[in-house]
């Protein structure tokens, strides 16, 4: 065995239920696969997206032939992936909601389904440096991950077999090695291959033309932010590390970024399209937009108790018990009846 455990255990909790049968095993990747759909469109949200951004990233995931494939699978790529997605939107919360020791929590999680999930560390770390985390914020964050660390150093402590998991992994994949000069354009075609077949002649013409419209317009690149061009840099960055390097061209490695890749297809969509949004998410604007409606509504209510002693200064009857009253004729009018105009203008009486 090569891989970490927590996908076998996790396949473990329903053989008790169902017996030792087939689709007993598929059951994990199965659920991951369906709570994959909806964190895909919370994915799109915590970008800034609208209801349209995570609306197509979400139907993005649902419809996608990889996803579709790999739901019914024993595989350990869907529970990879809904881990390393679960741990981008938590990392990406808003400000005051943020966890970050459930951020290193799924990370750590991921990371004891498949050590592939190394790979999304930098991206979850420079998520973080967007988000503006400050040292109690990494200290949490390193304090999940290490406990789930913890516990993957201590099993592979008490397994018998002496070799290491990752040198046993990389043996059975033949090795790392840089991809020679004669390799590269075989790979590039393999992997163009994987993609079509990854997403469907649909997704794929609807990707181009949103990227298209996307790199032309000046508008729509002002609508996405400095997680968007993140998150599209480490997808470029993920697919030249599996070209140059001589791993195996499997379409199970793009599982992993096929909901980053729906998410920014979601974003691409909504900032060609240009709909408003109706309240922003992203941690970039949150924080104007609370202060925004805040002065909004003090002012709102300045402005009617301000209508309202305008009116009752401008006529006696709008009070029930109006002071002072009013003096009788002939009668030296009181103190009070010869206070100021402005002072009797922001009294509540008139």
């Amino acid at each position: 065995m090569d891989k970490p455990p927590l996908l076998f255990y996790s396949q473990a909790l329903f053989y008790p239920l169902f017996g030792p049968v087939e689709w007993a095993a598929r059951l994990p990747a199965l659920l991951a696969s369906l709570l994959l759909i909806p964190l895909a469109g919370m994915l799109a949200r915590r970008l800034g997206g609208g209801r349209v951004a995570a609306v197509v990233a979400a139907a993005v995931v649902a419809v996608a032939p990889l996803a579709v494939q790999f739901s019914a699978t024993a595989f350990s790529d869907p529970l990879l992936t809904f881990w390393l997605t679960a741990a981008l939107v938590v990392v990406l919360a808003r400000p005051g909601r943020a966890r970050p020791g459930l951020v290193g929590l799924c990370l750590g999680l991921a990371l004891a389904t498949k050590y592939q999930a190394a790979l999304f560390l930098p991206l979850v770390v420079g998520l973080a440096w967007l988000r503006g985390w400050g040292r109690r914020e990494w200290a949490r964050g390193l304090a999940g991950l290490a406990v789930v660390v913890a516990l993957l150093l201590l099993w592979g402590a008490a397994r018998a077999d002496g070799a290491g998991l990752v040198a046993r992994q990389w043996a059975n994949i033949g090795g790392l090695r840089p991809a020679w000069s004669w390799e590269l354009w075989p790979r590039l075609v393999e992997g163009a291959r994987l993609w079509r077949l990854a997403l469907g002649w649909p997704l794929l013409a609807l990707g181009g033309v949103t990227a298209a419209a996307v790199a032309l317009s000046r508008r729509a690149r002002a609508r996405l932010g400095a997680a968007d061009a993140l998150l599209a840099l480490f997808v470029v960055a993920y697919l030249l590390l599996h070209w140059l390097w001589a791993v195996p061209a499997w379409d199970r490695y793009l599982l992993p970024v096929l909901p980053i890749v729906a998410a920014l297809l979601g974003r691409g969509v909504e900032a060609v399209v240009g709909l408003k949004r109706e309240e922003p998410t992203d941690f970039t604007d949150c924080t104007d937009y609370k202060t925004k409606k805040s002065v909004e509504s003090v002012k709102s209510v300045v402005t009617s108790l301000l209508t309202r002693w305008s009116l009752c200064s401008s006529s006696w009857r709008c009070c029930t018990y109006p002071w002072p009253p009013p003096p009788a004729p002939g009668a030296i009018p009181s103190a009070a009846s010869r206070r100021p105009t402005a002072a009797r203008r922001w009294s509540p009486w008139p």
